[in-house]
């Protein structure tokens, strides 16, 4: 393995950027291999900054000025600030801190021997001042609606509960992640729109594999509360499922409801659910479809 900078995130000694930039002038797809150092991370090991090191960011920049793909594979124990990389690079993959085995699978994802198919399980964030960010957050009382652009002048910013300069959801959300092939759900469907106490809702959806290659996809299951005695999150994911699918192939998957997933701890600490309106949400971290039940 070439090093051609420090692993130390404030070093910006640039001395191994020759000899790189050598070795990626020959290459049809540049393969960079940048984060951060196992010593930075567990016990003892917080950060204030959660940015990869300046010279590993500036090795990108240098890398995407010759027209060529850049794929970065990015060793790190905690969520990092990705916005720059993810403007710069063709492809990122996650590897985290792995094990004796890491090179072996690494190796096998990117050259296509196997296919991507995990999920975040920590959101990633567009700047570090938006921490702490988690997809099960609670609701405020003017929420910005996702995805709304930033204001242009301070003067047109609107009453609502929302960063000036960032978007409100992170970067990467909680349940985000990519494969070589293209799954698409839809066609959720409930078994019913109401249910008591004793019974239970099936909701089933279709999931599609559209993409060139087979691969397996993970399905998740999200509910929310709509109206409770106490604040309760924007969503809570309460179940999911990894299937394999072939190329072209479609397959139903359903999962089942019961009345036991609904319960929280009210102003009394008594682990209880409520009756009223739930919002069923299933996704696989790229798009999400919705639907609406009550239980009475």
């Amino acid at each position: 393995m070439d090093t051609a900078c420090s692993f130390i995130v404030e070093d910006t000694d640039e001395i191994g950027f020759k000899d790189a930039l050598k070795k990626m002038k020959k290459a049809d797809k540049i393969v960079l291999a940048i984060g951060e150092h196992q010593m930075y991370s567990g016990e003892g090991r917080s950060r204030a900054k959660i940015v990869l090191p300046k010279t590993h960011l500036r090795l990108v920049e240098v890398a995407k000025q010759l027209n060529k793909p850049v794929i970065a594979v990015v060793y790190t124990g905690r969520p990092l600030e990705l916005e720059l990389l993810d403007q710069l690079c063709d492809g990122i993959l996650l590897v985290w801190q792995p094990g004796t085995e890491g090179g072996n699978a690494i190796a096998n994802l990117l050259y296509g021997k196997a296919n991507p198919c995990g999920k975040l399980s920590m959101s990633f964030p567009y700047s570090t001042a938006q921490l702490p960010i988690y997809y099960n957050h609670l609701s405020t009382g003017r929420p910005k609606k996702s995805g709304d652009e930033l204001p242009s002048h301070p003067s047109k910013m609107p009453f609502t509960s929302m960063y000036n300069d960032v978007k409100n959801e992170p970067l990467y959300p909680f349940g985000f992640g990519l494969s070589y092939s293209e799954f698409k759900l839809s066609n959720l469907k409930l078994s019913k729109k109401t249910m008591s106490r004793n019974e239970k809702i099936t909701a089933s959806v279709e999931v599609e594999n559209y993409g060139k290659y087979d691969g397996k996809e993970v399905v998740e299951l999200y509910l929310r509360d709509k109206f409770a005695s106490v604040s309760r999150p924007v969503k809570e994911l309460k179940g999911f499922k990894k299937i394999f699918l072939k190329a072209g192939e479609k397959q139903v998957i359903s999962f089942e409801i019961s009345e036991e997933m609904l319960r929280f701890y009210n102003q009394q600490m008594q682990f209880v659910s409520e009756n009223g309106e739930f919002d069923i949400m299933i996704s696989n971290g790229i798009t999400t479809i919705c639907d609406t039940f009550s239980l009475i």
